[in-house]
């Protein structure tokens, strides 16, 4: 049988040197192509999360997928379980890590992989013992998902409906995984900050009661606050794109050029 090297995904945690079937290693670079594609199109992060759970079942057949992200208080809430049951949802959610935490809360709690053969005896659920009981989930995988400055942030996590430990193929779906999920909520972090930024000098430049306007190097209007086109008496959306010159006074406009060095570009 034909041997190909791990597939390689960069700050992959705990990715070390293995070797798969070919079938085993192209299947899991189809699923990292197909998700950091998904990624690069900007699509919904959520919607990323729910499709690697859906993928990541799909490739460990009789599973559950769920990711758990930890919140501002320290604990662990469902932020994906597209294929678990509202009430397991609801059961999971508020999880604070610990050893007896189950596999999530393990996983957060030890910062590393925590795989569980058997629910039922394994010291390490006995805290949710009782959700493994109701609704039959024998063995439990989790990885921690870490940021880029390797603080994990939440788990990827597979549930099963029998005992069993995940070979090494199935260890390696979890890492690229959550090292994706982890690249997601990245994106997410700096796309909120940028609005967040985007938000405060929206306040700021409507704030006050002078006229306020956002000029290019060549001195076209690029925005303006509301107070600018009223003074000036002219609707917004006439004077966006036209230079600042033709709505001040020819000393105003001497000025703008000063500050603009010249400006004779666009």
């Amino acid at each position: 049988m034909a041997l190909s090297k791990d597939v390689d995904v960069p700050d992959a945690p705990h990715a070390g040197l293995r070797l798969f079937n070919q079938d085993d290693a192209e299947a899991l670079i189809r699923f990292q192509g197909s998700i950091l594609k998904e990624v690069a199109l900007g699509v919904d992060d959520r919607e990323i999360c729910n499709r690697i759970c859906h993928l990541g079942e799909g490739m460990v057949p009789g599973s559950i997928a769920t990711i758990m992200l930890l919140d501002e208080k320290g604990v662990l809430n469902v932020h994906a379980a597209p294929s678990a049951t509202p009430q397991i949802a609801a059961r999971l959610d508020g999880l604070r890590p610990g050893p007896e935490s189950g596999s999530c809360g393990n996983a957060i709690y030890r910062q590393e992989p925590v795989y569980v053969e058997d629910t039922l005896s394994d010291p390490r659920w006995k805290g949710l013992k009782p959700l493994a009981e109701e609704f039959n989930l024998q063995s439990c995988w989790s990885i921690p998902i870490f940021s880029k400055g390797r603080q994990a942030v939440g788990t990827f996590a597979l549930s099963g409906f029998e005992t069993r430990m995940p070979t090494p193929f199935q260890q390696r779906l979890m890492e690229i995984a959550a090292s994706i999920v982890g690249i997601v909520l990245e994106r997410r972090q700096q796309t909120d900050a940028l609005k967040r930024s985007e938000e405060q000098f929206r306040l700021l430049f409507e704030a006050g009661t002078d006229s306020k306007m956002l000029l290019s190097k060549g001195g076209r209007i690029l925005d303006l606050n509301h107070i600018a086109h009223r003074r000036l008496g002219y609707a917004k959306e006439d004077m966006l794109g036209r230079r600042a010159a033709e709505f001040v006074t020819p000393e105003h406009a001497d000025q703008i050029a000063e500050r603009l060095g010249g400006g004779g570009g666009a």
